[in-house]
C-alpha cells in the first residue's frame, strides 16, 4: 500500500489561529448583556408592586417584634386616648364594710364634679365620715362621704336633655326653686341628699320610679350587679330605730376605692 501523501507546508505562515473580535461585535455584546439585565429589573419591579396592591387595606405590614419594642401604656394614657376617641370608660365606686362590698358605678355624665370629688378622697386618702346611717326599709339607704380637706368643689348637676322642658312643680319646702338636676331617679340609682352636692349621699330603693322627687336629686352613681343588690336587702333586716326618721342601731363604716 502507497504510504499517505505528506502534505508541505510553508514554514513561514504561522499556525491557523482565532481572529480576534472586532470593536462592533464587543460593543452589540455590551450592549445586549445591559438590555437583558434591565428587562430584568424592570419585571421584578413590576412583580414587586403587584404583590403589595395586592394586600388587604387596613393590613399591617410592618413586623411584629418592631410592635413588640413599643413601652406598654399606662392607665392614665389609655384613659386620654379612650377619651379622645369618644369612649366612655366605666369607674366603680367600692364601698366596703363589715358584711359586704357595694359596687356603685360613677357617672360623671350626669355629675363630673361628684366623680371629681370622689376621685380625690381615693387618691388622698381624706374620706373623713364614710359610713351607712339610714335604712328606710324598701326606700332609702342613706350614708355620708366626706373630705374636708377636698379641692373639688360640687355643683349641683345639669338637668338631663330629656327634661329640659319639665316643670319642677313638686319642689320640698328648704328648696322651693329646686329645679332640674337629674333624671327621675329608678332603683339602685345613687345621689346626694337633700336636693344639695353632699357630703350625705342616698341610694333610692323604691321599687317603681321616684316620681315623686321630680329631677331635683344630683345623680352620680348607679348599682347595677345582684351582689350589691343582696346585700343593701341584707342591711335594711339590721336593727333599726325610728326617730323620724329610721336610723341603724349601729352605723356602718366603710372604705372606699376605685376600680
Amino acid at each position: 500500500m502507497a504510504a499517505p501523501m505528506q502534505v508541505k507546508r510553508d514554514l513561514s505562515t504561522p499556525l491557523s489561529r482565532s481572529k480576534p473580535p472586532s470593536n462592533l461585535v464587543v460593543a452589540l455584546t455590551v450592549l445586549g448583556t445591559l438590555g437583558l439585565v434591565a428587562i430584568a429589573g424592570f419585571l421584578f419591579t413590576m412583580s414587586f408592586h403587584a404583590e403589595t396592591v395586592s394586600m388587604p387595606q387596613g393590613q399591617d405590614s410592618a413586623p411584629d417584634h418592631i410592635e413588640a419594642m413599643d413601652p406598654p401604656k399606662s392607665e392614665t394614657s389609655l384613659r386620654i386616648n379612650d377619651s379622645d376617641k369618644g369612649i366612655v370608660r366605666e369607674e366603680t365606686l367600692l364601698l366596703t364594710t363589715k358584711h359586704g362590698t357595694l359596687r356603685i358605678v360613677l357617672r360623671p355624665d350626669l355629675s363630673p364634679d361628684s366623680a371629681d370629688y370622689i376621685r380625690e378622697m381615693v387618691e388622698t386618702g381624706t374620706c373623713t365620715r364614710c359610713k351607712l346611717y339610714r335604712a328606710e326599709d324598701k326606700g332609702i339607704l342613706q350614708g355620708v362621704m366626706e373630705s374636708k380637706q377636698a379641692n373639688v368643689k360640687v355643683t349641683k348637676g345639669k338637668c338631663p336633655p330629656e327634661y329640659q322642658d319639665v316643670k319642677p312643680d313638686n319642689c320640698p319646702e328648704h328648696d322651693r326653686n329646686c329645679g332640674c338636676h337629674g333624671p327621675t331617679m329608678t332603683r339602685g340609682m345613687v345621689g346626694w341628699a337633700g336636693g344639695q352636692t353632699g357630703p350625705d349621699f342616698f341610694i333610692d330603693w323604691y321599687p317603681m320610679p321616684a316620681k315623686h322627687w321630680g329631677q331635683q336629686h344630683t345623680v352620680f352613681g348607679e348599682v347595677k350587679d345582684d351582689t350589691s343588690f343582696a346585700l343593701i336587702d341584707k342591711i335594711f333586716t339590721l336593727p333599726v330605730t325610728k326617730k323620724g326618721m329610721t336610723y341603724l342601731d349601729e352605723p356602718l363604716h366603710f372604705t372606699i376605692e376605685l376600680e
